[in-house]
């Protein structure tokens, strides 16, 4: 009787062990699930981050290939815009035959200087509409630098010398420009520019 007893008690320990150890195993595995379906949501989550930033970073990728493969040469666009501003740039300095030609080709200078840095220029090299400060043009250097692969936009300086037009025997014989320009060069055309244009003083006593 009393090994009935105790075998019953065995097979009740046994039961409840077997209970207690099913519901740890059934629990560990809902954490591991819920942690597995957790890695997984944020996995997918950061797939989808860095798509969205490898996309973005596409987008503001320095399109180099363009300038080394051959589809856009810096090279000779550095050669046209060389010989473009030293033309206008002379001609607004001394080259013109006259301020009316000069005028009559605004929206290229616009193209090339920008529309406030055009009028800025027009200003400082014409009087009064229909007069140059400069009566010839002695040279004009254009430089490159800080090209900015992004943007696509280049810094262009140009610097004028030029006789100017005397109104008397004491005034100062030569002036000189100095030209800043950011151009853009996916549109070709200036994105703005500054100018200054300064002579020696010289004592008119």
């Amino acid at each position: 009787m009393a090994r009935k007893r105790q075998e019953r008690n065995w097979r009740f320990n046994y039961l409840g062990i077997f209970i207690v150890l099913t519901v740890i195993l059934v629990t560990l595995s809902a954490v591991e699930a819920q942690q597995y379906f957790a890695s997984r949501n944020r996995y997918a989550s950061l797939a989808a981050e860095y798509q969205a930033l490898k996309l973005r970073e596409d987008n503001l990728k320095p399109d180099i290939e363009d300038i080394v493969s051959g589809k856009f040469d810096l090279r000779a666009k550095k050669r046209q815009l060389d010989k473009n501003y030293t033309i206008l740039t002379k001609a607004l300095f001394g080259d013109a035959k006259s301020a009316d030609t000069v005028i009559s080709q605004s929206d290229t200078y616009t193209r090339y200087f920008g529309k406030k840095g055009w009028n800025t220029l027009s200003q400082l090299a014409i009087v009064n509409q229909d007069r140059f400060i400069a009566s010839s043009n002695s040279y004009v250097k254009t430089s490159f630098s800080d090209l900015d692969l992004s943007k696509k936009t280049i810094d262009i300086t140009i610097f004028s010398k030029f006789n100017l037009r005397k109104k008397s025997n004491n005034d100062a014989d030569y002036g000189v420009a100095y030209i800043k320009v950011v151009y853009d060069l996916q549109n070709d055309k200036a994105v703005k520019s500054t100018a200054n244009v300064s002579y020696p003083q010289t004592d008119n006593d």
